[in-house]
């Protein structure tokens, strides 16, 4: 009887001491930006990305402000996302396209930005993504995040 109880009582503290995975992955991205124009350079890029699980999105590529980005795909090791924006200041028509690997934080975006003069200039972004928390912040004003 009392190693029944014992087993209860461990099969409780088990199941409450399991992390419930948080609504916001913050990520501190190291980004190597390819550009695919006529004089095609390439430069690095500090990102922070918020994933927010919670509404599905992802923010933190500005182009030259967030714009709808949609997780489009999730499971235990990778998030796949896709969003676009039309109208926006100094462009017709953008779009992200890409993904992030959960476990090791590798990932790659493709951006497109298309100018009202017609003109298009497209990017791809390799990702190495680690967690990160904003700095300075108590845990209070963390809930306040986007």
């Amino acid at each position: 009887m009392m190693w029944e109880v014992l087993f209860r009582m461990l099969v409780v503290a088990s199941t409450m001491s399991q992390a419930v995975e948080p609504a916001k992955l913050v990520l501190a991205c190291q980004c190597h930006s390819h550009y695919l124009e006529a004089d095609s350079q390439s430069l690095p890029v500090s990102l922070g990305i918020i994933v927010n699980l919670a509404d599905r999105t992802v923010q933190g590529f500005r182009y030259p402000e967030d714009f709808p980005i949609k997780i489009t795909d999730i499971n235990e090791t990778t998030i796949v996302f896709h969003g676009s924006s039309r109208h926006a200041a100094g462009a017709t028509y953008r779009q992200i396209n890409g993904g992030i690997d959960r476990v090791t934080g590798d990932g790659e975006a493709t951006s497109d930005v298309t100018s009202w003069r017609g003109s298009t200039a497209s990017a791809i972004h390799s990702l190495k993504c680690k967690s990160a928390q904003p700095m300075f912040l108590s845990q209070r004003m963390r809930e306040f995040l986007p």
